[in-house]
């Protein structure tokens, strides 16, 4: 590709209005990578669920383009990854064509089945920014329950190297991945799904740098992470120092886990202490530290930044630190495949640390209640032949092995203006699975799938409502059901300000409350049951309007009978 600088692109590259249209322009590729994501890749928590992001980053590494759809965990984790990749790889041994790939929890998204893939940015013969993507691939091998003894029992690892050599597709590693994979077309699918992606934000950078005559995307960085910096440093500024504390509990194996929180607030910078935090546990529900850092920002960036672009100089005024060997910043090779158990909590421990300043100093629509989250199964098995229950016609299924995930979400907290939605996935942007697409492609049937009355927590304002799901068995052989991603059932999402927490969530078999650890075997005509918790309320019972409950019955949220013992209003029928 050609290049054509202008005499004076330095200067137009360092103006505002040129930086931003770059930006722009930028976050707009991305969006194109994630599309190409969503239509290229195979698994269905891919596809469907979302459970993906994509972004550029400049020749340092820094954020440049990234869209808002994209994982709060992913947001950080994905650059942090890239730069730890970087000093492993150095660049000047990098060409043109070059991807890498790695899965290591301690680089990437925190357990084996994140899959990172970079991709050098040349122009003019050097490389001028990165581009990077991340999956979660349906299988990696190993035990996808929070049982594994230790990082090794829980699947495939892939250090930091080439996935393609100037453009050569690295067959013998491809070949290991898929000889690890129940269906290795499914995940070599979504691993070159990625490979497209990067490619294309690499084409539509170099179409950015040729049309803007541009030499690279150094002045645009740094002109657009300086003014990010200092809007958010201006955020800071305008809240009261000091140490806000607070500290929770939430699901563990066996025992609670708890977060402890000290948010320190000095001028213009923030420190975000989790001493005092449990220790790593024997169980797969620990969170490298970068995650932990992910997550932070994600729930700092909410109370201050909304509206701020995501760049790097955004993450400029924060610190995050958590003791080695605590929960959350583990030692390898701790388990870590259910890590997203406990790291969604760490927003709700800042938000209600930070809650004490509403409204007068963060307002009100930008802290939540404790949430209902994402719920994640699985199912996997072997087709060995067409059930019995589709003979007589239904969806096609293929022989061998399958492993299907499916997502669901609980009640979003209230907040401190209005009630929670229901059913919405929290602190992540994943997209609940169609029931539709899992029963085309496991056994199962779905006898149930509805928002669960009264389940929102009370208060001024209701927390959203969670969801019951049944779920039949058809197949004629046993099938493993998988327990992922299941949180909130002891202790139940917490309300703020005074109001009540939502309801606690469930999962059992038949009706029997099973462990939501490890994997159970189901046979035909079983019954699998999730209660999906609601959010927590926000604000004094007493304050909730006559009319906002009278509402509610009648869009059979709140039952009559919790009216009354909940809220004191009588409503008798008809309503």
């Amino acid at each position: 590709m050609e290049r054509h600088v202008t005499p004076d692109g330095d200067r137009l590259r360092a103006e505002s209005r040129w930086s931003e249209i770059v930006r722009g322009r930028l976050v707009s590729a991305v969006e194109e990578a994630e599309a190409v994501i969503t239509k290229t890749a195979y698994s269905s928590q891919i596809t469907e669920g979302q459970d993906f992001s994509a972004a550029i980053y400049d020749g340092n590494g820094d954020l440049l383009g990234q869209t808002r759809r994209s994982l709060g965990e992913f947001v950080g984790t994905l650059g942090w990854g890239l730069k730890r990749v970087l000093e492993m790889i150095p660049p000047e041994t990098l060409e043109p064509g070059d991807t890498l790939i790695t899965n290591d929890p301690w680089l990437g998204g925190g357990h084996v089945p994140d899959v990172m893939s970079i991709r050098p940015i040349f122009w003019g013969g050097r490389i001028v920014g990165y581009a990077a993507s991340i999956v979660h691939v349906s299988d990696v091998g190993g035990k996808p329950t929070g049982d594994g003894r230790d990082n090794f029992e829980e699947g495939l690892h892939i250090p930091p190297m080439h996935l393609y050599r100037g453009g050569v597709l690295n067959a013998d590693l491809m070949a290991v991945i898929g000889a690890n994979a129940r269906r290795p077309s499914q995940v070599q699918g979504d691993v070159q799904a990625m490979g497209s992606a990067n490619a294309l934000m690499e084409r539509r950078a170099q179409e950015i740098l040729e049309q803007r005559g541009m030499a690279d995307f150094e002045a645009v960085s740094g002109e657009l992470q300086g003014r990010a910096e200092r809007a958010m440093r201006e955020r800071i500024a305008s809240l009261p120092d000091g140490t806000y504390r607070d500290e929770l509990d939430c699901d563990g194996l066996g025992e609670a886990v708890r977060i402890a929180v000290a948010v320190r607030i000095a001028r213009d910078t923030v420190e975000v202490d989790f001493t005092g935090t449990s220790p790593e546990s024997r169980w797969g529900i620990n969170v490298p530290s970068q995650l932990t850092y992910a997550q932070t920002m994600y729930a700092l960036r909410v109370i201050l930044g909304p509206d701020i672009p995501l760049l790097e100089g955004s993450f400029r005024p924060f610190q995050v630190q958590a003791p080695e060997g605590s929960i959350l910043n583990p030692r390898r090779p701790a388990p870590t495949m259910l890590r997203t158990i406990v790291v969604h909590n760490v927003c709700g421990a800042i938000w209600r640390a930070l809650s004490p300043l509403v409204p007068e100093h963060i307002p009100p629509e930008r802290i939540c209640a404790h949430f209902g989250g994402i719920w994640v199964v699985r199912f996997r098995g072997v087709y060995r032949e067409v059930p019995s229950a589709y003979r007589g016609g239904g969806p096609a299924h293929m022989v061998g092995p399958y492993t299907e995930s499916y997502f669901a979400s609980g009640g979003m907290g209230a907040l401190g203006n209005r009630d929670g939605r229901h059913t919405v996935s929290m602190p992540v942007n994943c997209w609940n699975v169609p029931v539709e697409v899992m029963e085309s492609r496991a056994p199962v049937v779905f006898e149930e799938k509805r928002l669960l009355e009264d389940s929102g927590g009370v208060g001024k304002y209701r927390g959203g409502l969670g969801q019951r799901v049944r779920i039949r068995v058809l197949s004629d052989d046993p099938i493993d059901f998988i327990i992922g991603n299941v949180g909130r059932i002891d202790p139940p999402p917490f309300g703020l300000a005074g109001a009540g927490p939502g309801q606690a969530g469930f999962v059992g078999i038949d009706g029997e409350a099973v462990s939501p650890r490890t994997a159970h075997e189901i046979r035909t005509d079983q019954v699998v049951t999730e209660i999906i918790p609601g959010g927590g309320g926000y604000g004094p019972v007493s304050e909730r309007s006559r009319e906002a409950v009278e509402r509610d019955v009648r869009l059979g949220y709140v039952s009559r009978k919790a009216a009354l013992a909940d809220y004191g209003v009588d409503i008798s029928p008809p309503l």
